[in-house]
């Protein structure tokens, strides 16, 4: 049985497909998606998937959850950091 998400190639595929279906970002934009999450160990993929978004140079792309980590103020705060006008 194969499983989504347990080798970073995994992430890496999952994040280039996301990010060649939308639209160039400007300099105040940013796209956040938000999962359910748990407060099961498996909820580790939220932060993982939003680390190889950065690492692929997508700087602007936030992951986060209505339950565990990184909560929906986690995501605020990211992008007030960001001076972030339009999501």
């Amino acid at each position: 049985m194969s499983r989504l998400l347990t080798a970073r190639e995994d992430y890496e595929e999952v994040v280039n497909e996301l990010t060649t279906q939308l639209p160039e970002l400007k300099d105040d934009e940013a796209v956040v998606f938000m999962g359910h999450g748990t407060h099961h160990h498996t909820t580790s993929a939220y932060p993982t998937l939003e680390y190889i978004f950065n690492l692929t140079g997508h700087k602007r792309f936030f992951v986060g959850t209505a339950e565990g980590f990184p909560d929906f103020d986690d995501v605020v705060k990211h992008l007030q950091e960001k001076d972030i006008r339009k999501i």
